[in-house]
């Protein structure tokens, strides 16, 4: 058993975090968070460190953009979590760095591998908001993926970093073709071949663009 929480710090948006576990190569999803009261950074700093010691979290993953970075400091060295911090962008990069995670990459990577996650039978506000984020994810534009205008997307960035330091850390990485294939289809429109995929009978998912 790994566990893994992600969090998605934020000033004006909700500060998210996604807890999931690892084994036998399957992600399941365990649970969801998001506070909106950022102003009392105090209390959410209190709630993660009683989630990691309450689901005894194996590891921390922090994005480290603009505001996180103090943030992941404080989590690690004020509260002696075991934090990760992490780096995302959206530009593609023929440098690999370890701290680095490529948003786009790591969302066509979720949709393509969707079979080896886990989602909990029940849901509560939390995760329901975390299955709505994940339907309207996938808008593709300008080789980006964003949530639309108007959509929050902080529980998938969570969701995202938990997974990425799981695939790094955990899964077995893509064989060299599987790479190849991958960077086609971010030439591509991802939306439509996973559509491609699901009338062929190889998913049971059929994705909706959101306008």
């Amino acid at each position: 058993m790994t566990r893994i929480l992600g969090v998605d710090p934020g000033r004006t948006d909700p500060f998210a975090s996604v807890l999931i576990d690892v084994r036998d190569k399957t992600i399941y999803i365990l649970g969801a968070k998001f506070w909106k009261n950022q102003e009392r950074y105090q209390l959410v700093y209190d709630d993660i460190a009683r989630i990691v010691k309450e689901h005894g979290v194996s590891h921390v993953v922090v994005e480290k953009n603009s505001a996180g970075d103090p943030i992941a400091e404080t989590l690690k060295y004020e509260y002696r979590l075991p934090v990760t911090a992490v780096f995302t962008t959206n530009t593609n990069s023929k440098e690999k760095k370890h701290d680095t995670m490529n948003k786009s990459e790591m969302v066509t990577w979720l949709f393509q591998n969707h079979n080896i996650l886990d989602w909990p039978g029940h849901d509560d506000e939390y995760m329901s908001e975390l299955k709505k984020q994940w339907a309207i994810f996938g808008e593709y534009h300008k080789n980006k993926f964003e949530a639309p205008s108007g959509k929050h997307d902080d529980l998938m960035m969570a969701l995202m970093l938990a997974c990425y330091f799981a695939r790094l850390r955990y899964l077995k990485g893509p064989s060299k073709d599987w790479v190849v294939i991958l960077e086609s289809e971010l030439r591509g429109d991802p939306i439509e071949a996973l559509n491609k995929e699901f009338e062929e009978g190889k998913t049971g998912l059929h994705w909706t663009r959101v306008r």
